[in-house]
């Protein structure tokens, strides 16, 4: 068979290689475990990032609500205040109808009153006149009758 100083070579050699792969496979782990530090790091930089961008969105969108929400508001309080001012115009609208109203009914009731006085008027005037003509008539009929009996004692004279 083989020396010892052979097995002892072989064994040697064995040993170093075995000591290389060994000291190959330490390294080969520091690396992986470095390299997992790294990820966890950049996976934790990642995670804030996304935390932070997701906050930031979720910040605006809040943000946007609100305005939204005051938009709304402010919109319904102007149309609350255009409602109130459209109902005050309506009962404008309505008392002016009824001030025409009234005004129209009393215009009417002036001309009918004042067709019923000059009716009454001129019934009195007329009546006033035909009693003056009567009168009259009477007076003149009598001064004739005395200028008839003075004119023969003229006539005699």
């Amino acid at each position: 068979g083989e020396s010892e100083d052979e097995v002892r070579g072989d064994v040697q050699q064995m040993s170093q290689m075995l000591e290389e792969a060994g000291q190959h496979l330490r390294n080969l782990d520091d690396t992986i475990i470095k390299q997992q530090h790294l990820s966890e790091r950049c996976l934790g930089e990642l995670e804030e990032k996304l935390n932070n961008r997701h906050e930031e969105k979720y910040d605006q969108i809040v943000a946007a609500r609100q305005a939204i929400n005051d938009k709304v508001e402010g919109t319904l309080q102007s149309v609350g205040r255009l409602t109130a001012v459209v109902d005050m115009h309506k009962q404008e609208l309505d008392d002016i109808r009824d001030f025409k109203r009234a005004t129209s009914d009393a215009m009417t009731s002036l001309r009918a009153n004042a067709e019923d006085f000059t009716r009454t008027e001129a019934g009195r005037v007329s009546s006033h006149c035909d009693s003056v003509e009567k009168k009259l008539s009477g007076e003149i009929a009598l001064l004739k009758n005395q200028i008839d009996n003075v004119r023969p004692e003229m006539g005699r004279t």
